[in-house]
């Protein structure tokens, strides 16, 4: 081979190399199992993607850790596609809606009667932070102690892609939030807002919560995160699969919510 030649083929490789190293930093795999109280089996499976400016939550079945739900987050266009594949439905939320509902499901007289600290502990003074910076370690505690967060992990790789998981969170809790039959979520945005100025990816995140006047029975939850900086073959896989969901039946909010009881 050619001097010429080889000094071209080297910058093909190099360019080639240079392109597949920026696309990696685009990437973000994070897998989450949730356990409660002192189970050993999770209740709660999640796998998530980042690729190419969107993110991708495969929420999978415990048992056979096939995906039951999709949610696609769109930043760009600040929009939520959410996927049911038992009842092959569909609903499109935006940023803007997910705010108008929240707004309503906040003052909800019923809802924030149940337990008014889990509507107020994202407001200044609520939950008191505590950081380990040896251990990359935050804990929330308020006032009370009926409820603590703490969550420790490790700094981020690429600074780009925790900015974009730290938005994700953010929106995705919010989005959690807009279903009343689930924890109100306030405290966890206090968490991710600790989250973000202390530049951590958790790797492990505990919820203690005792409901009012029962100070003696506490609930708790432990969610563990394995995070990789690529994607594997089976994780684009999954993400082939997605444009499939496009035909599913568009349905609203509301409908979405209660696919569960028409389903059964």
């Amino acid at each position: 081979m050619s001097l010429g030649r080889r000094i071209v083929c080297l910058g093909v490789f190099m360019l080639t190399a240079t392109q597949a190293t920026a696309q990696d930093l685009r990437e973000l795999r994070i897998e989450t199992f949730i356990y409660t109280d002192s189970k050993d089996r999770p209740v709660s499976e999640n796998l998530t993607l980042f690729k190419d400016g969107r993110v991708f939550d495969f929420r999978m079945d415990t048992e056979t850790h096939e995906p039951v739900e999709v949610t696609v987050y769109d930043p760009a266009n600040k929009v939520f596609k959410l996927y049911d594949l038992g009842s092959q439905t569909q609903m499109v939320m935006t940023e803007e809606e997910i705010i108008r509902v929240l707004a309503k499901v906040a003052t909800d007289p019923a809802l924030k009667g149940r337990d008014p600290l889990l509507f107020e502990a994202h407001l200044p003074g609520k939950l008191q932070e505590d950081f380990d910076a040896g251990e990359n370690q935050i804990t929330l505690t308020s006032e009370s102690r009926r409820l603590t967060y703490q969550a420790q992990g490790q700094p981020p790789r690429n600074p780009d892609m925790f900015n974009a998981y730290c938005d994700y969170m953010d929106w995705y809790t919010s989005l959690n939030g807009t279903d009343p039959r689930k924890m109100p979520p306030y405290a966890r945005k206090a968490l991710n807002k600790s989250i973000r100025e202390h530049r951590i990816i958790p790797e492990q995140v505990e919820l203690t919560y005792s409901p009012p006047g029962v100070l003696e029975r506490k609930l708790k939850a432990t969610s563990r995160h394995f995070v990789s900086w690529t994607l594997s073959r089976s994780d684009q896989e999954h993400l082939e699969k997605v444009r499939q969901l496009i035909k599913f039946d568009r349905v609203q909010f509301a409908q979405y919510l209660n696919r569960d009881r028409q389903t059964r």
